[in-house]
């Protein structure tokens, strides 16, 4: 999709150039995947409250995960907490009331 973009667009353009506000329209958790790595070498987490809080509303989601890394998921959690899951990061998951009705 990037790639695509950038061949129809002549400059390279910012979200906040657009308007959007970084932790309210957009966020970019960086090191997701990479912390599921370190949780195993038993290293820091980058980034480790939004991690732990991104990790722990990911499990509320109604959506077929893999078994494998629900536990991994789970094992996270219980080992570290849910992190800040009141924050800003709770911001962009749907509420209960917009995936049920």
């Amino acid at each position: 999709m990037f790639r695509e973009l950038e061949l129809i667009v002549d400059k390279k353009i910012e979200l906040r150039e657009l308007g959007f506000k970084n932790k309210e329209d957009f966020y970019h958790l960086a090191g997701y995947t990479n912390n599921f790595w370190v949780h195993q070498l038993k290293q820091p987490f980058y980034k480790e409250e939004e991690f732990l809080a991104f990790n722990a509303l990911c499990q509320e989601l109604p959506m077929i995960i893999i078994p494998e890394f629900v536990n991994l998921m789970k094992e996270i959690e219980d080992r570290h907490g849910r992190g800040d899951d009141k924050g800003f990061i709770k911001d962009f998951f749907p509420t209960e009331e917009e995936i049920y009705g």
